[in-house]
């Protein structure tokens, strides 16, 4: 293979480091200096073999992940049931402690206008 060091020596390219490389000071850019630069070797061992696993326990692994998926759909169907009270709807302390200054009275109806009233569910039904 290439010596490093006489590839650093002999290249065209800016593969020296970049503290060697002379940057004009007069040029104005706004981005940084292109330069090649050669990194060395890294060392890597081989990737360890799998290794190999009882089918009998993968498939209680698989059985123990199953009964837990199951577990928590029972639990979110459980808790879908239940209603969840609604803030708005409940009705503040305040109207519940006026309730009786509030109530209106039933108005006295004449015998006249029950009977309009009754002609009318009539022919409306």
């Amino acid at each position: 293979m290439f010596n490093l060091s006489l590839l650093r020596q002999f290249s065209r390219l800016a593969i020296c480091p970049a503290t060697k490389i002379p940057i004009s000071r007069r040029n104005i850019t706004t981005t940084a200096a292109v330069q090649f630069k050669i990194t060395d070797q890294l060392w890597a061992e081989p990737m360890k073999k799998k290794k190999k696993i009882d089918p009998a326990i993968v498939k209680a692994r698989e059985e123990r992940r199953r009964k837990k998926l199951e577990k928590q759909i029972r639990r979110l169907e459980k808790n879908a049931r239940q209603l969840k009270p609604i803030d708005e709807m409940e009705v503040p302390l305040e109207l519940l402690d006026n309730f009786s200054k509030r109530k209106r009275p039933q108005p006295k109806l004449s015998a006249e206008v029950i009977e309009a009233r009754a002609l009318l569910q009539k022919d409306w039904a």
